[in-house]
């Protein structure tokens, strides 16, 4: 009842999924800035994927993750910026942002920064970054762009972000599916 505003989260979407974000800060679920860094090159302890621009890798996940009320234990990360559960058969993977669910995209995917992005290509806008991921033991896997180039002429722009999978069984929720930051 009443008027959203921004800092209210967004949804519930048709499954009842919620997106908070950190001005959400009347709500428990707001999340809190806690940085995983697993690029080696700062410190962190990641595995290079080798990932360049619109490469896409199938790998098997360090536990089973629901999302959707549907069980996956595989995940095909793309160097633009995006993952599909479930592995392969590969996608349409175009850096052309859509509404999800897209027909270019993976069923299950997860775009925390879709767009044109140039990891491991130093040849092609700047893109010296990698991809990166790591099982860090407690139930959290993560999937870092690290430094990766933006746009065909970015002017030396980077982006780095990561997304952060969490196991239900170790970090339960009240649907039964996990938790994805």
């Amino acid at each position: 009842v009443g008027t959203p505003s921004t800092s209210d989260p967004q949804g519930p979407d048709a499954y009842g999924y919620y997106c908070y974000d950190d001005t959400d800060t009347g709500y428990s679920e707001a999340p809190t800035y806690s940085w995983l860094e697993i690029d080696p090159s700062y410190g962190g302890s990641g595995t290079d994927t080798g990932l360049g621009f619109e490469d896409v890798l199938d790998m098997a996940l360090p536990f089973t993750f629901r999302y959707y009320g549907e069980e996956f234990d595989t995940i095909a990360v793309c160097g633009n910026g995006n993952v599909g559960l479930g592995g392969a058969p590969y996608w349409e993977h175009q850096p052309r942002n859509a509404r999800i669910p897209c027909p270019i995209g993976p069923d299950a995917m997860i775009a925390p920064f879709w767009d044109s992005l140039f990891p491991s290509d130093p040849d092609t806008a700047g893109g010296t970054g990698k991809v990166l991921t790591r099982d860090m033991g407690d139930g959290r896997f993560v999937v870092q762009w690290s430094r990766v180039g933006t746009g065909y002429d970015n002017g030396g722009n980077t982006q780095t972000l990561e997304l952060v999978l969490y196991d239900q069984d170790v970090y339960p929720t009240t649907t039964g599916d996990g938790e994805i930051l």
